[in-house]
């Protein structure tokens, strides 16, 4: 008998606990994100929960988030006073790119003897973008434009009073050559006045981003494709910078068209137009973009083409910037494989090595010829890798424009 008192007791609290605490309403809960997430980088968010309860509750927060996710300072358990509220800060790291809808907030409450749990889950609904990892464009918003490209590694060349595009008139320094000199102004001010020139504005400049297969290599967290989607938005940025206008076509996979458009806000146009685009197993046709390009854009522009340069597929390269040359200034950027380059630098020690390194070499050979016939019809070429695509882009565009060849 005592026992069985005992056990009904036991049984009589359990029961106590569990209806007491199924009364308890559920807590008020909120997540909060950064208008935009950056791929691959600690985006910074927050759960906010507010205890409506009239007692004290003991309660484990975790954030189911999206496939391809990681959150980091999670799960967390928090005691929280009735009418008291808290915000617990964490990080996402998503390594994807493009619309994705969050997982729900997990909550699991324990009731007021801790016999049980009950779960509560909200937030599910919330849809997020994630963008191409821009941060470090935006962080060199507070350089100069001069600073900007010495830090990423970008050759600055001194060119006062070389530009197209008439600035100012100011006295004469070192350095001026002499048909810089104002006479009419320099005899009324009884001494040497140069006038002062800058690069023209209001240009064009669109991307033509190959999306095909050739640009599916991943050497290491990124693929090439990637390389050339932070290329692009680098080098895009540095041209708004400058005046100009930015447009983009992809060739291969999904058809995606912007036209040109200028100033500092068309970076967010032309992120909401790239986010959420992807290489495809597709082989890259040059020619019909070069097509669609002509009907699309009359007016001339600098064409940057971003691909993999490959013998195979060279003489439809060729045909596609003979018709661009008719009507715009092309450069022509080609990835490089970073696993060619150790595979020739590498000891042989077997038959099997042998074979790799003299396949690898006529590779580079033909590869090298490809871009030999590209040079002889008078483009801009660069053949990198891919860490050096950013600075390379860079170069290019500043080159041409300082040229005049615009």
């Amino acid at each position: 008998m005592a026992w069985w008192g005992i056990g009904f007791f036991a049984f009589l609290v359990v029961m106590v606990d569990l209806g007491f605490s199924r009364t308890v309403s559920q807590l008020a809960v909120k997540r909060q994100l950064p208008g935009n997430l950056s791929v691959g980088v600690a985006n910074a968010a927050a759960v906010v929960i507010e205890n409506l309860h009239k007692r004290q509750v003991l309660c484990t927060i975790t954030d189911q988030m999206a496939e391809g996710f990681i959150t980091d300072n999670l799960p967390v358990t928090v005691s929280l006073k009735p009418g008291h509220k808290r915000t617990l800060h964490y990080h996402l790291f998503p390594n994807l790119r493009g619309l994705f809808q969050l997982g729900s907030i997990d909550i699991r409450i324990t009731s007021v003897l801790q016999l049980w749990e009950f779960r509560q889950q909200t937030c599910g609904d919330q849809t997020v973008k994630v963008y191409p990892n821009f941060k470090p464009v935006l962080d060199n918003k507070i350089l100069s434009m001069e600073q900007q490209l010495t830090r990423m590694g970008a050759q600055v060349i001194p060119r006062r009073g070389q530009g197209l595009d008439f600035h100012q008139l100011r006295e004469f320094q070192q350095g001026d050559v002499l048909r810089q000199v104002d006479w009419r102004a320099s005899a009324r001010q009884a001494k040497l006045i140069s006038r002062e020139y800058q690069s023209e504005k209001d240009q064009d400049v669109i991307f033509l981003l190959d999306c095909g297969r050739r640009m599916r290599i991943k050497e290491d967290e990124l693929s090439h494709f990637d390389h050339a989607l932070n290329a692009m938005l680098v080098t895009a940025w540095m041209a708004l910078r400058q005046g100009d206008a930015v447009g983009m076509m992809s060739v291969a996979g999904a058809d995606r068209w912007l036209s040109p458009v200028k100033g500092r806000a068309a970076i967010n146009l032309l992120l909401n137009q790239v986010y959420d685009l992807h290489s495809t197993t597709e082989n890259s046709d040059y020619l019909r973009a070069a097509e669609q390009l002509m009907t699309s854009h009359r007016k001339h522009a600098l064409v940057i083409l971003v691909t993999n340069v490959r013998d195979e597929g060279a003489e439809d390269l060729q045909a596609a910037i003979r018709l661009l040359s008719g009507s715009h200034q092309v450069m022509v950027a080609g990835l490089r494989e970073v696993q060619l380059d150790q595979l020739l630098s590498q000891s042989v020690q077997s038959f099997d090595q042998a074979l790799a390194v003299c396949g690898t070499a006529r590779y580079l050979q033909e590869r090298q010829q490809a871009f030999r016939q590209l040079g002889s019809m008078g483009i801009t070429l660069a053949d990198v890798l891919p860490a050096a695509l950013p600075v390379a882009l860079v170069n290019g565009y500043l080159s041409i424009k300082a040229s005049g060849a615009l």
